[in-house]
């Protein structure tokens, strides 16, 4: 039982917390602290997620008021990940770092496999420094400041520090405290030439991520929410479908790419298998925080707005919604309950559409934040209601003018569902035409003069094509076309034919260009793979190029690029070499050992299928522990 245990400060890490209790202990050995503190000399220190917490707080002062959730919740990263878990995937987590061995853990969360470095040194705000001193009489590690892709102090906004000791070169027994020896000879992560509100703005919603204690959700939640957001902007179809390029162009317009190579989030803008495209699709892998936190800030403007629901807007509101029926008795009252929603190609506009229980149904285009008015909507459908009330005013041989008042409808509209409805009202039928009603339509003795009207037409407007003439008579046309339509056939203008120049094209000069371009693409072809390397096959490279029709289409006329990519694609063995170089790259900086069960893990290999020749690289490989 420990007769004495610092008390953390706000957002103090624990590792942080443990550090000074080694220092005030007054022990010479680390190990000798692990034992005091975890009853077991072997217990490993760590910055994010420190393991044997139950031991820990069992081991605590009588009287001791912390928990093992008070160590999770507010001194450890380990809620910046819980979010974005299955319950039970969470609940591991959680029983790791309480447990005796945390081992698996960064594995679990998606650290190991995350194209997000961690951090390599301890990091912290130099204003900071000096209140904490000021105030404690002492400085400590911000958990916060230790955050991937938090590089500027969310408090001050000053620029991060990085401690003068890398992390994986210290005793995986020994604690770091935050004093001066530490911070001598220390370094900005990031220069002073860049612009850091994009930046604070980021580390704010990552410390309110940190502080919210949030449980996680039920599985594809995030993706849901998502989908469902990105439909009210326009950047998903009804049917959940994401328009990639447009999503891509409008998220790149919000974060530059120079402030998302910083946060180690880049998009290739030409690529549509990028992380923003993986992270609005089905989860089947994890994704870092601080690119849920991008992604959140660009729909709803804060992660809390997100999560609150706040930053959630329907296209039309929570409903119910307007009946526009005139002949009920709660009509413009909110009495609409069945919604749809579909999209608009030409608009590319979400587009509801609303049926009433009296029958009545319209639609309208996205209204966000505003009412629907009588003006906004297209009728789709009368209703029965509607229908009867005009059946029966024809019937009482009511007036145009009066049905059209008390229906609020044009007297076109009333003759087209008269018609519709196959009822026979005061207006004149066209001779041959049963099932169109026409009032004040030219008696036949006209036909003479609008055949004169029309020939004057011609004289006056020689240039005017038929589509013209049309506008500037729509009268004389619509008689003329109704009943003398051989007749106007032979008097209109003759369309004009059209006249397509083609211009040389030089192949030749084309396959050059395309030869160099494709040069250029596979010289940096591993540089824009920051986060799942590509294979080198003939369609993923012709696509890069932005003319893949050209090598579909005419193969023949571009010889000498259809030959050069034909030489550079990957067999799968090649690129599975490939992917194996990069990971044991990677693990060589981690670990002084690399083991072979790491290896085919993040290299997405299945040992049992590999080829020998892909066995035979990866067992040379780690037999000689060389750089790649």
């Amino acid at each position: 039982m420990l007769t004495y245990f610092p008390t953390p400060y706000r957002d103090e890490l624990l590792y942080s917390v443990l550090a000074r209790y080694h220092v005030r202990a007054g022990n010479i050995s680390p190990k000798v602290t692990m034992s005091e503190l975890f009853g077991k000399s072997s217990t490993r220190s760590s910055v994010d997620f420190q393991a044997n917490l139950t031991a820990l707080v069992k081991r605590l002062p009588i009287g001791s008021v912390y928990t093992e959730d008070e160590f999770i919740r507010n001194h450890s990263l380990l809620p910046l990940y819980l979010p974005f878990l299955d319950q039970k995937k969470s609940q591991k987590a959680i029983s790791l770092v309480m447990g005796e061995d945390g081992r698996g853990i960064r594995a679990l969360v998606g650290v190991t496999a995350s194209s997000v470095s961690a951090i390599t040194s301890l990091q912290f705000c130099g204003d900071c420094f000096i209140q904490d001193r000021e105030q404690y009489g002492e400085a400590y590690w911000h958990r916060i400041h230790q955050v991937s892709g938090v590089l500027v102090c969310p408090e001050h906004g000053s620029r991060l520090l990085k401690s003068n000791r890398l992390l994986q070169d210290v005793n995986q027994h020994e604690f770091i405290q935050a004093d001066d020896e530490n911070i001598e000879m220390c370094t900005y992560v990031i220069d002073d030439s860049i612009d850091t509100r994009v930046l604070q703005r980021v580390a704010n919603e990552m410390r309110w991520l940190l502080n919210a204690s949030l449980t996680p959700f039920h599985e594809n939640y995030l993706r849901q929410q998502y989908t469902k957001v990105l439909q009210s902007k326009g950047l998903a179809l009804p049917s959940g479908r994401v328009r990639k390029k447009e999503l891509i162009k409008a998220f790149c317009d919000i974060f530059p790419q120079d402030i998302l190579q910083l946060l180690q989030s880049e998009i290739d803008e030409t690529s549509d298998q990028t992380w923003l495209s993986a992270i609005v699709r089905k989860h089947r892998r994890a994704f870092h925080p601080i690119r849920h936190v991008l992604m959140m800030s660009f729909l709803c403007g804060s992660t809390e707005d997100f999560f609150t629901g706040k930053g959630i807007k329907e296209p039309f509101g929570n409903g119910p919604w307007k009946c526009f029926n005139p002949v009920v008795n709660h009509f413009e009252q909110e009495v609409v309950h069945a919604k749809e929603i579909t999209y608009c190609y030409d608009s590319k506009k979400v587009v509801g559409q609303f049926t009433c229980s009296c029958g009545f149904s319209y639609s309208v285009r996205e209204k966000i934040g505003k009412e629907i008015q009588r003006k906004d909507i297209k009728i789709l459908c009368y209703g029965e209601v509607w229908e009867q009330k005009l059946k029966t005013l024809i019937q009482e041989r009511a007036t145009l003018e009066v049905m059209s008042t008390a229906l609020r409808a044009d007297t076109e509209t009333l003759k087209k569902q008269a018609i519709k409805l196959g009822i026979a009202g005061k207006w004149k039928l066209l001779k041959g035409r049963k099932n169109q009603l026409i009032e004040n339509f030219p008696k036949e003795e006209s036909g003479t003069e609008y055949q004169d009207k029309w020939l004057q037409l011609l004289i006056d407007f020689p240039d005017d094509g038929i589509n013209k003439l049309r506008l500037r008579a729509p009268h004389i046309y619509a008689w003329l076309y109704r009943c003398r339509k051989e007749w106007l056939k032979e008097n209109s203008p003759k369309e004009k034919g059209k006249i397509q120049l083609r211009a040389r094209v030089d192949w030749n000069q084309r396959d050059e260009m395309l030869l160099s371009l494709l040069h250029e693409i596979l010289t940096k072809w591993d540089e824009s793979e920051a986060d799942k390397l590509l294979q080198k096959t003939f369609k993923s490279i012709t696509r890069k190029t932005g003319k893949q029709s050209w090598f579909e289409k005419v193969p023949q006329k571009i010889p000498r690029s259809v030959e050069y990519v034909s030489t550079v694609v990957e067999s799968k063995d090649e690129f599975q070499i490939r992917r194996v170089k990069r990971v044991i790259s990677r693990l060589g900086t981690e670990f002084d050992v690399v083991r072979e069960w790491q290896v085919y893990r993040l290299s997405g290999i299945n040992s049992k299928l590999a080829s020998s020749r892909v066995k035979k690289f990866i067992e040379i490989a780690l037999e000689n522990q060389t750089m790649i």
